[in-house]
C-alpha cells in the first residue's frame, strides 16, 4: 500500500521560497483582500518548494525539520515511513496507511501582531489573514479530514500553536496541538499518538525542562527555506511579555551548526541565514557579546565549500552600539 505513516507538512505560507527573499514571507500577513492579489502573490511570493522523486520537499521549515530530524534519529518508525511533502503533494503522501499528519503553523488564525495590524478585525484592512486563509485551507482540505476519519491523527505544532483552544479545533478537525519545543519529546509524543494513549482533543504543553540542551537538539536530515540555521535558541533577558526570553539561552556548538549548513549546501541551499535572537550574543550571556566567540561563528561558516551568502535573521541594537568593533569584523566578514 504507497503512503507513509508519518507526514509532516505546512500550509502554503509556510512552505514557500518567498521569491528567494526569507523575508518576503512578513507579506502573508497582509488581507486576502485589499492587498496583493493572491494569484500575484502566489506566483511572485508564495512560490512553491522544489520536490524530489516521491514528492517529498526539497526545502522545508526550520522548525519542522528539526521534528523530522528527532523522528529519523529515534527510528520510533522505520527512515521510509516518514516523508516532509507541501502541501499540494499531500495525495501522494497519505494514504490509509497514515497514522499521523503534522502540521507545522506560524500564524494559524491570524492572531500574530503582523497579522493582527494590518488585517482581520483589528487590521488596516478589515479582510482575513492570508497565513489564515491558507491554514484553513489546508487543515480543512477534503485530504486531511477523510484521513483523520479514518483514524489518523492530526497533529499542529510551530511558534503560532499559542493561538488555539479546545473550540478552535474542534471547529477546525484538528485531534493533537504541541505547544513548546519538542524536538527532544517528539519521538516519545509521537509513539504514544501511535499507540493511540492519548485522548483526543486535547493541548500538549512541553515543560521547560523537557526542552532540549544545545547539544540535543537534532542535525538537520534535510534543507530548510532561506538555508535558515539555528544557532542559538532563547533570548535569556527574561521580559514577561516576550515568549522567547522566557525559555533557557542555549547556543549551539559550531560544529554541528556547520554540519547543518553543510546538509543545505548539499541540497542547493547556498545562502544561509543564521538563527538567534541576537547574532551577536553567540557564545555569551544575555548581556555581553563575546567578540573571539562571534567572529569564529563566521568565519566556520564561510569556510564550508559552496557557502555564497551568510547573512543573520536578528541582531539587538544595544549589542551594535555597545561593540562596534564586533559589528565592524562581521560587516568585513561579509563583505558589507
Amino acid at each position: 500500500m504507497p503512503g507513509y505513516k508519518i507526514v509532516l507538512t505546512g500550509d502554503r505560507t509556510v512552505m514557500s521560497t518567498y521569491g528567494s527573499g526569507l523575508f518576503y514571507g512578513f507579506l502573508t500577513t497582509g488581507p486576502t483582500k485589499g492587498f496583493i492579489p493572491l494569484p500575484i502573490l502566489t506566483r511572485t511570493i508564495l512560490r512553491p518548494v522544489p520536490v524530489g522523486k516521491r514528492g517529498e520537499a526539497i526545502l522545508a521549515p526550520h522548525g519542522l525539520r528539526r521534528v523530522e530530524a528527532a523522528l529519523r534519529e529515534s527510528k520510533v518508525v522505520d527512515e521510509d515511513d516518514i516523508i516532509v511533502v507541501p502541501p499540494r503533494n499531500l495525495y501522494k503522501a497519505v494514504s490509509e496507511k497514515t497514522k499521523i499528519i503534522g502540521i507545522y503553523t506560524i500564524d494559524p488564525l491570524g492572531r500574530g501582531p503582523a497579522s493582527t495590524t494590518f488585517s482581520g478585525f483589528t487590521g488596516i484592512v478589515h479582510s482575513e489573514p492570508i497565513t489564515a486563509y491558507y491554514f484553513r485551507k489546508l487543515i480543512t482540505s477534503k485530504i486531511v479530514q477523510e484521513a483523520r476519519r479514518r483514524g489518523t491523527r492530526v497533529v499542529v505544532g510551530g511558534p503560532g500553536t499559542w493561538q488555539f483552544d479546545l473550540e478552535s479545533m474542534k471547529r477546525l478537525g484538528i485531534d493533537i496541538v504541541v505547544h513548546g519545543e519538542c524536538d527532544k519529546a517528539a519521538p516519545k509524543l509521537f509513539q504514544e499518538i501511535l499507540e493511540d494513549s492519548i485522548k483526543i482533543p486535547t493541548i500538549i504543553n512541553i515543560p521547560i525542562l523537557e526542552y532540549p540542551r544545545a547539544d540535543e537538539i537534532p542535525l538537520l536530515k534535510g534543507a530548510t527555506i532561506g538555508g535558515y540555521v539555528e544557532v542559538s535558541r532563547g533570548c535569556g533577558r527574561g521580559c514577561k511579555f516576550c515568549r522567547p526570553t522566557m525559555v533557557p539561552l542555549r547556543h549551539r556548538p559550531i560544529e554541528q551548526i556547520v554540519k547543518d549548513v553543510e546538509i543545505n549546501v548539499r541540497y542547493g541551499q547556498t545562502g544561509i541565514c543564521l538563527g538567534a535572537e541576537d547574532i551577536f550574543k553567540y557564545g555569551a550571556r544575555p548581556l555581553e557579546v563575546r567578540h573571539e566567540k562571534v567572529i569564529k561563528l563566521f568565519k566556520s561558516i564561510l569556510k564550508v565549500p559552496g557557502v555564497m551568502i551568510t547573512s543573520f535573521a536578528h541582531a539587538n541594537l544595544s549589542s551594535i552600539a555597545a561593540y562596534p568593533n564586533t559589528v565592524r569584523e562581521v560587516a568585513e566578514l561579509l563583505g558589507a
